[in-house]
């Protein structure tokens, strides 16, 4: 049970509860960049303006709390939603600050002075629920929550907010907040499914500027090495029944080949060649399931494994001046369907592949439970002008770019912020007034608005396994989705 305990300054173990903020990041061509920079941490204080500690031990790389600490007579946690609770204590924090209504809060984490790391908390009331209540997340920059920028100290600059590849939270925030869970976030930018040598820091900004944003940074791989080394250690997890373990990569292994003429127009237009999608695909299925056997062997028994979305309608193939530029086409719109078309080829083969081999892993792997998320059907869910637009809220119209040629046709969501991810803006560079509503942030990466429903789907397949409780009701969620996507 958690306690309200009186503070005790020489008491080991104490961390101090911290917001992570940042001022509103909308940044447009000739606005103070300023307006758009992450303020990084910030101590949570109580009504009386106190500061909030916790008393913990680590456990799985998670704080699990045991006492609330606050110099604060007339101030408690309530007990019954403490997460929730905090939150709270974070907006108001952040909002009684100067500038207080520009201030746009993400996490709340905890950390210690003499770590300088920031954890995620959990409470003794969750332990004790049936459900699930912690996530352990392994990825790309699709989950990047601040992993790369925190390295590289750099990348991805405003308007991209607080180091996630989007223009606001993503979708782990998201069912962090709804779901009431517990998240540990090891998603980095760049990274891929297949092994591949750690750059340093320079040599990974050197890469960065060359190929902007088709970059690649390591491997799941080496993110699950990390854990293992620095949360779990040889004992593996200690709470494998609270816990998930979910895994989102393989995109990196395809699209970081677009920026290179010889190797996408290899990869796609020689599909059974040494170097084409069919070996590629066969590679990357085979990593990430030795991944799912490295979380198997750390104990985890529930896993989900996210497949791709139509990699075809992103809009990189809209701005592609790469593929099979030597061969000569009818049109530019001939080219242009012809990669859409082998890029959904390729997609298709990797969704495929990837459920053959979780069947192949569950067959070896008895109390082992692995669901797939499918991405991909939630992608064309989106798109859906009757779903996506009517049911979810999705601007479907302002963006849309139709491709046609011949009677063949390609209809893409076009992406809202014409810049790099390196967020330096050029000239021509800017973001579209229709941000909080569009499908595409940048030529690969989702809007915020997006990540929230890929959050609700995520967290409703979870539910129906069982594995944690219902997700809100989908209005209250859409108008949450709405809020948080017009403040951001």
């Amino acid at each position: 049970m958690v306690t309200v305990a009186d503070p005790v300054d020489d008491r080991p173990f104490v961390w101090k509860v911290q917001c992570e903020s940042s001022l509103k990041p909308r940044v447009k061509p000739g606005d103070d960049p300023e307006t758009a920079v992450a303020k990084g941490w910030i101590v949570a204080r109580t009504p009386g303006d106190y500061e909030i500690s916790v008393l913990g031990r680590m456990e799985d790389g998670f704080l699990q709390v045991e006492e609330v600490l606050s110099d604060d007579p007339d101030w408690s946690l309530d007990q019954t939603q403490p997460y929730v609770h905090l939150r709270k204590v974070c907006r108001d924090t952040l909002s009684n600050r100067r500038n207080g209504g520009l201030y746009r809060p993400g996490l709340v984490r905890t950390s210690h002075e003499d770590s300088g790391v920031y954890t995620s908390l959990v409470f003794d009331e969750w332990s004790e629920r049936d459900h699930v209540t912690r996530l352990v997340i392994f990825g790309d920059s699709l989950s990047d929550t601040g992993r790369l920028k925190r390295r590289l100290k750099m990348v991805p600059r405003p308007p991209y907010w607080v180091g996630r590849f989007a223009n606001g939270p993503v979708w782990s925030d998201y069912l962090e907040v709804s779901a009431q869970l517990a998240v540990q976030n090891h998603a980095r930018g760049g990274a891929m499914a297949t092994q591949r040598e750690p750059m340093d820091s320079e040599e990974l900004i050197q890469r960065i500027y060359t190929n902007g944003q088709f970059f690649v940074s390591g491997s799941i791989t080496h993110q699950i090495d990390g854990y293992t080394a620095n949360d779990v250690g040889d004992s593996g997890v200690v709470r494998a029944d609270a816990s998930v373990a979910i895994l989102w990569a393989g995109a990196n292994d395809y699209i970081s080949k677009e920026a290179f003429d010889s190797s996408i127009s290899l990869l796609l237009s020689k599909p059974y060649a040494e170097d084409g999608y069919a070996s590629i695909v066969s590679k990357v299925t085979d990593a990430l399931e030795l991944n799912l056997a490295q979380l198997r062997e750390l104990g985890f028994k529930r896993m989900m494994l996210v497949n791709l979305p139509n990699l075809g309608l992103t809009p990189m193939v809209l701005q592609n001046d790469s593929y099979m530029v030597s061969r000569k086409y009818e049109s530019e719109e001939a080219r242009l369907i012809d990669f859409s078309t082998r890029l959904a080829e390729l997609t298709r083969r990797h969704n495929q592949e990837l459920v053959t081999m979780v069947d192949r892993f569950l067959a070896d792997s008895p109390g082992v439970e692995v669901i797939v998320m499918d991405a991909d059907a939630a992608f064309a869910q989106v798109t859906d002008p009757e779903f996506g637009g009517d049911i979810l809220g999705f601007d479907l119209e302002s963006r849309k770019v139709q491709v046609e040629f011949e009677g063949r046709e390609v209809a893409i969501q076009n992406q809202c912020y014409s810049g790099m991810t390196m967020g330096v803006f050029s000239p021509t560079a800017n973001v579209c007034d229709e941000a909080s509503r569009a499908v595409f942030w940048d030529l690969v990466h989702p809007t915020t608005f997006f990540h929230c429903w890929m959050a609700y789907m995520m967290g409703d397949l979870m539910f129906n396994e069982g594995w944690i409780g219902p997700m809100p009701p989908l209005e209250e969620y859409r108008g949450w989705c709405e809020m948080v996507a017009d403040a951001y």
